[in-house]
């Protein structure tokens, strides 16, 4: 069964995180494995003896923490890694994550404040960057842990990563009965194009999901994609490494600002297609 790694730090977000990673248990079964990265400066000076008790006595408070949190969301009985590292975070992602690629990552999104500016976390960013993996990034203000739709971001000039989304379908939340692949064309887009792809799509068997398309053209589309998701909190969006949505700044910065930050809207990342 693939794990699921839950990147905690303790902050606002931690308790959603956690929440959906208890639906995804729920649902299929996944071993979660909690893993929270220590930042703990030690100063220069210390000695041998000293250091071991200083994160000696950071990680007895971490785990107190965790503890505190795990007993206000699981089941006792509910069986739970949890790994407290001084080692980069990559580093150790990179040492564990299976070699078939089914492992899932999970984060807490911030945006807030000047972070919302940001288009994504720095750790996020580097995640995504040099880990080819699905990411699932969790908003602190998510409500709606089951989703009735998924809304896939795509484009014909970005080949998408058929084999990845097939492996993320097998574990979406069971409230979930529609794909909706969602274009944005651009004036120098061919809509035949972008029709012919889409339809190419969206006519694939999906299990029993419902799947259909959507082409969003004309003046402020970014609006029009707002209005016809945001206030109804029932999708996941799911973009794809490499793809329009990482690679053009300015639709990035809407999707994640826009949409998963004032949305609530929670995002998957697929990995890059590898040919």
């Amino acid at each position: 069964m693939p794990r699921l790694y839950v990147l905690l730090d303790f902050s606002a977000y931690s308790r959603v995180e956690l929440l959906m990673a208890k639906k995804m248990n729920e649902w299929y079964g996944h071993e979660i494995v909690v893993v929270h990265q220590m930042d703990l400066p030690v100063p220069s000076l210390a000695n041998h003896d000293l250091r071991l008790k200083i994160v000696y006595d950071h990680q007895r408070e971490i785990s107190r923490e965790w503890f505190t949190l795990r007993d206000s969301i699981f089941d006792k009985f509910c069986m739970i890694k949890f790994e407290i590292i001084e080692n980069p975070l990559l580093e150790y992602l990179e040492n564990n994550l299976d070699a078939d690629g089914l492992d899932i990552i999970m984060m807490g999104l911030k945006g807030s404040g000047k972070l919302k500016q940001i288009f994504i976390g720095s750790t996020i960013n580097k995640i995504i960057e040099y880990l080819n993996r699905i990411v699932i990034a969790v908003p602190k203000s998510l409500e709606n842990f089951e989703p009735k739709k998924l809304l896939v971001s795509v484009h014909p000039k970005f080949e998408f990563n058929s084999g990845g989304f097939e492996i993320f379908l097998k574990y979406i939340p069971k409230s979930i009965h529609t794909i909706e692949f969602m274009t944005v064309a651009r004036e120098d887009d061919s809509i035949e194009e972008i029709e012919n792809f889409l339809k190419k799509l969206s006519n694939k068997e999906y299990g029993n999901l419902t799947s259909r398309y959507i082409i969003f053209k004309g003046v402020d589309v970014f609006t029009q994609i707002k209005t016809f998701i945001a206030d109804k909190k029932e999708y996941f969006l799911v973009v794809q490494k490499g793809g329009r949505t990482f690679s053009d700044k300015i639709f990035r910065k809407f999707m994640v600002n826009e949409l998963v930050f004032d949305g609530s809207i929670p995002m998957v990342v697929l990995p890059e297609n590898k040919v």
